[in-house]
């Protein structure tokens, strides 16, 4: 009985030392065949960090960091696959030696959208050392919250939440992409230029979330340009992240009978709008964002999405002529056993964002050495960034001294579901053109 008592004690002490300890830091690639296992978590698919050989020899490692939904219901059951992306882009450059001999590391959180969570998260990777010199974040509130603290800590974040607030003023945030205002302003010239009723105004009517990504598309300025393009637009009508049935707020959107109803939501959440318009009868032309075109929406919601609209801006998964698509495309079937479609856009996201960050720290070291490399030599690299080529992922990146989204171009797309296959596909309805700039000067 007594080591009966004995080994429970030690046992609790086990699992106290083992839940207080910090979240784990991806391993150094290691010279085994990629993996392809997966732990579940709270029924969410967390993807494993991939392995690679790691041809290394100095010893020197850089850390870079990610902090990310990877458990929640929301935000997880797409970042998971950009997740995915930045081990996977780690290991190929680790495998080829590094950064000219240095190691690449990667710090990773899961915040599961706690922002005091994330908070904690990101002053472990402000204390770790080597401090980061660059990470990447994927939602607005933590971009928004942790802007001052990035740049306190001369951290560059490559961000790919959206939100105008971000960038405006311009600090230590890069978004890859145009933020959320200045895509609806590219939507608004598409209706404008596509409307053919004189005898009234076109009417958008908004079904969305509450908070820095789902209201990012309407500002002042955005509001504003919708007023001058002579397009009405109604007052959101709010869904939770996690609603089951939306069809109260569906009637609300009916009833004001909008020629188009856009939305700032993620696949998961929107499918259930979807489904429920069907359910409905409701016959409302959906329009969103570039995270609307998330491929995981076709899986999510299947036919339903046939028809919708959408700002893109990035390439499309059948555009194997890119050579970023095919890199990158190759890429998963070298660590994944097969390229999966469904994660197209997500994965690219993980993967620019990796690159993009990883050459400018290449650039950096070149000029100032190992030894004196920090966040502030990568983040000057940064903002010099100059006509840089994603291989046709997305369009080429230039930041700036007062410009930090790397690119203002976008395409509008179609969901295209095909009855035969059951499979969705987006399709260019327009050639790439310049979003109207919607930031505050």
């Amino acid at each position: 009985m007594k080591h009966l008592k004995l080994f429970a004690i030690l046992l609790a002490v086990t699992i106290i030392v083992a839940a207080c300890a910090a979240p784990p830091t991806a391993a150094p690639p290691a010279p085994t065949a990629p993996a392809k296992e997966t732990v579940v978590v709270k029924e969410t698919v967390i993807v494993q960090p991939t392995a690679g050989p790691a041809v290394t020899p100095t010893g020197r490692f850089i850390n870079i960091a990610a902090m990310l939904d990877l458990s929640g219901p929301i935000y997880a059951p797409v970042v998971r696959n950009a997740f995915r992306a930045m081990n996977d882009y780690i290991a190929e450059v680790n495998s080829k030696g590094g950064i000219d001999g240095v190691r690449v590391e990667l710090l990773w959180g899961d915040h599961s959208l706690n922002i005091q969570r994330a908070q904690s998260i990101y002053k472990r990777f402000a204390d770790t050392a080597p401090k980061p010199l660059f990470l990447q974040t994927a939602w607005s509130t933590e971009n928004e919250t942790l802007k001052d603290s990035f740049a306190k800590d001369l951290i560059p974040a490559l961000g790919s939440g959206l939100s105008p607030k971000s960038v405006s003023p311009p600090g230590y945030i890069f978004l890859i992409l145009p933020d959320y205002a200045s895509q609806f302003a590219f939507f608004l010239d598409y209706v404008k230029a596509n409307w053919k009723d004189t005898t009234r105004a076109p009417k958008i009517a908004f079904i969305t979330w509450q908070g820095a990504y789902g209201e990012g598309m309407l500002n002042d300025l955005s509001r504003a340009y919708a007023k001058k393009l002579g397009i009405d637009i109604a007052e959101p009508v709010f869904i939770s992240p996690v609603a089951i049935d939306t069809t109260a707020q569906l009637q609300q959107i009916a009833a004001l009978k909008p020629d188009y109803v856009w939305s700032n939501t993620l696949p998961t959440g929107f499918a259930v709008v979807l489904k429920d318009a069907k359910r409905l009868g409701l016959n409302l032309q959906f329009a969103g964002v570039q995270w609307l075109t998330l491929e995981e929406i076709f899986a999510n919601a299947g036919d339903t999405v046939d028809g919708m609209l959408a700002v893109r801006t990035f390439s499309l998964g059948q555009e194997t002529n890119l050579p970023g698509v095919k890199a990158m495309q190759d890429a998963q079937v070298k660590y994944h056993g097969a390229y999966d479609p469904y994660s197209f856009n997500t994965y690219a996201l993980g993967w620019l964002g990796s690159q993009i960050g990883l050459d400018a720290v290449r650039a950096a070291m070149k000029k100032v050495g190992y030894e004196k490399l920090d966040g502030k030599a990568v983040y000057d690299e940064l903002v010099n960034l100059k006509d840089y080529s994603t291989g046709g992922l997305a369009r080429p990146i230039t930041f700036g001294a007062t410009e930090r989204r790397g690119t203002l171009e976008a395409r509008i797309v179609k969901a295209v579901w095909d009855t035969t296959t059951k499979t969705g596909s987006w399709k260019a309805q327009t050639d790439w053109g310049k979003v109207p700039d919607m930031l505050p000067k």
